[in-house]
């Protein structure tokens, strides 16, 4: 009886942790700065609050499991052994323990916030949680990746998002096999001063051009690199060379 009482009560500390951290400490904070939260501040309290959740978890079904006389001899006779208990941990838990203390080292040192737009392993795309263990990252196309925190800290990541920091656009633009290629190159480049433009990669179905112009501010990226693709477009079609 006491174990369900103390499941129960587990489950009714989480949902009112996270109501008051969601509503009560997020509101108060937007109302004392008058704005919402910075990206690093949003990144810190959800970290905080899964470690918080995790503790509360644990704490709950330690006193539930105790309840049971038959596992807590079963859980005496193990923690008797240290030699047993720190090999179980170091084998079976090594992983989420690297993940878990990586998501403190990102909430802490923030080399990654909420909301930044970062390119890891060939894959770009925006932050959109940070939890315990693993980051969310949603891309271009609305795909989203799981990455574990140990893989970002250990990793190297561009952050596109930090102060101070330009961000080339590049944009990609597709055009048929049997189109003038090096015309199309040259008529894109004088459309506009700083465009560089180079075949990235061809394809049975056509090629790719990748043009590339002066390094712009992060939140800029998205609207300049639409703005190249209409360029390129309307500079190959006014020179005749779209079929």
């Amino acid at each position: 009886m006491i174990a369900i009482v103390a499941i129960l009560l587990t489950f009714i500390a989480l949902r009112l942790v996270n109501r008051w951290i969601t509503r009560e400490l997020m509101s108060t904070a937007v109302r004392v700065r008058g704005r919402d939260l910075s990206p690093g501040a949003e990144t810190r309290l959800r970290v905080t609050r899964r470690l918080i959740d995790a503790a509360i978890v644990v704490i709950g079904l330690t006193v539930a499991i105790s309840q049971f006389a038959a596992l807590g001899s079963l859980a005496s006779a193990l923690f008797a052994s240290s030699a047993l208990v720190a090999a179980v941990i170091g084998f079976a838990a090594r992983q989420p323990v690297a993940n878990a203390v990586a998501g403190v080292v990102l909430a802490s040192s923030q080399p990654i916030r909420v909301g930044d737009l970062v390119t890891f392993q060939g894959e770009s795309g925006v932050v959109e949680d940070v939890r315990l263990t693993s980051t969310v990252v949603r891309t271009s196309t609305g795909a989203h990746l799981i990455v574990p925190n140990e893989t970002f800290v250990s990793g190297i990541v561009r952050n596109d998002s930090l102060p101070g920091t330009p961000v080339t656009p590049e944009a990609a633009v597709w055009l048929p096999h049997g189109i003038d290629v090096a015309a199309a190159v040259a008529a894109t480049t004088g459309a506009e001063e700083g465009i560089a433009v180079s075949v990235a990669e061809t394809t049975p179905e056509g090629l790719r051009l990748s043009v590339t112009a002066p390094p712009v501010p992060a939140d800029e990226r998205a609207s300049r690199e639409a703005a190249l693709r209409l360029t390129t477009l309307d500079a190959i079609h006014r020179a005749g060379l779209h079929p």
